[in-house]
């Protein structure tokens, strides 16, 4: 006697394009990050583009656009190369959006944006020895003993180095002193045709920082730097002011590690048979990655090491989905809502929706005319649980690329049974 297991996936609706057309850009949009629900109850979404400037958006709330969203704050000129990654943080107790930004012209630089108080400026620089290709900002201020609040920020570069750096939060923008950490500054970048108004010219401080770790983590470049989301979720939901143990990173000598970043130790490495393109983790279970790569084909990873305690539910091992794409893949990003849904952009002008369980997409979501070449460079999503039976919307799917608009798609669920 046989048993068969059928396995029913619930059934989800396919992205629809937004009536109303997105934002267009300066530049190419290289970078798309949004806040989640457990950061922020205010949503935002922040764009980079290759000619170095950084944007803000939110929805519209003019109901004729349709819940379109579009920029609320004067651009900035964050870099004087394009911007390759970024990362972001909120923190309620300043209303502030916090994003770190990492460019071809060697640097990271943090800035901050508050709707009421803050423009969008610039708080912190770094230098690298290379590109910047990853970043990671990690949620909550960190506190060491009688110390201020710190954000706690992680790069990696073209050359393999990862490196770590802290932001002392009580630290006066707007007085500078003559300690070597800080200079006057008086915004003069390079401003490219088109593009908006950059750092206000009033003059200020911005803090330089010094690594406080730095690692030589890889041979070839570092596409990929997470403190890991599900370690962000808890950090968020329990207001941990903690420096986090763990750092995964991933890179183009074909890679993933885990580190521990108070003994700077790699505690686990993972080769793949391609170069690694792009990182993302799981907020809804510890260790469980998602990579994408140049042969069209999204992987899975479990990086828990010597784990006692594992959810049987979200196991797996090295799990590989059919390289359905047809060019480099850009981006993945995982659901925060759903712990099975990921999603990821290509070069082929499409992105696709995920279950981990399935080895095939459950959809092609085309954002660019194949007639056309252009490239998806960038993905984000603004989600949220919907517990409203009178509503499908659960949030947005964003795409941005070489066309330079931010495309918006709906995405939805299904209206239970009555």
């Amino acid at each position: 006697e046989e048993v068969v297991v059928s396995v029913f996936f619930p059934a989800t609706p396919a992205p629809t394009a937004q009536e109303s057309p997105g934002p267009e850009l300066p530049d190419w949009i290289s970078a798309l990050q949004s806040t989640t629900t457990t950061m922020s109850s205010q949503p935002y979404l922040v764009s980079a583009c290759y000619d170095g400037s950084l944007h803000v958006l939110q929805p519209d709330s003019n109901s004729s656009n349709n819940g379109a969203w579009k920029p609320v704050a004067s651009s900035i000129a964050a870099h004087q190369g394009p911007i390759k990654c970024l990362s972001l943080a909120y923190h309620p107790s300043q209303q502030s959006l916090w994003m770190a930004t990492g460019a071809m012209d060697n640097t990271v630089s943090l800035h901050e944006y508050n709707n009421t108080t803050t423009p969008l400026t610039c708080r912190a620089t770094a230098v690298h020895a290379a590109s910047v290709a990853s970043v990671s900002l990690w949620p909550q201020p960190i506190r060491n003993g009688n110390d201020g609040p710190t954000l706690c920020l992680a790069s990696g570069d073209w050359d393999g180095g990862v490196f770590l750096w802290s932001h002392d939060l009580n630290h006066d923008s707007h007085s500078p002193t003559n300690d070597d950490d800080q200079e006057e500054v008086t915004s003069h970048k390079k401003r490219k045709t088109g593009s908006q108004t950059a750092i206000d010219a009033e003059s200020t401080a911005i803090q330089k920082l010094s690594p406080t770790v730095s690692l030589q983590a890889h041979n070839s470049k570092v596409s990929g730097v997470c403190w890991g989301n599900y370690e962000k979720r808890l950090a968020l939901e329990s207001s941990s002011s903690t420096m986090p143990e763990q750092l995964i990173t991933a890179s183009w000598d074909h890679s993933i590690k885990v580190w521990n970043i108070e003994r700077q130790d790699c505690l686990l490495t993972l080769n793949s048979s391609r170069v690694v393109s792009c990182l993302d983790t799981s907020p809804h279970s510890a260790g469980i990655c998602v990579t994408g790569h140049p042969d069209c084909t999204v992987r899975l990873w479990d990086v828990r090491a010597a784990t006692t305690a594992v959810d049987e539910s979200m196991t797996v091992s090295d799990n590989v989905f059919r390289p359905c794409h047809q060019a480099w893949i850009s981006n993945v990003q995982w659901s925060s809502t759903n712990p099975y849904q990921v999603y990821s952009s290509s070069h082929d002008g499409t992105v696709k929706v995920w279950d981990i369980r399935s080895s095939l997409p459950l959809y092609t979501v085309r954002v660019l005319p194949a007639s056309t070449g252009e490239k998806v460079l960038s993905l984000a999503t603004w989600e949220t649980a919907n517990n409203d039976t009178t509503t499908t919307n659960r949030g947005h799917l964003f795409a941005g690329g070489t066309n330079r608009v931010v495309e918006q798609f709906e995405l939805k669920s299904l209206k239970p049974l009555s």
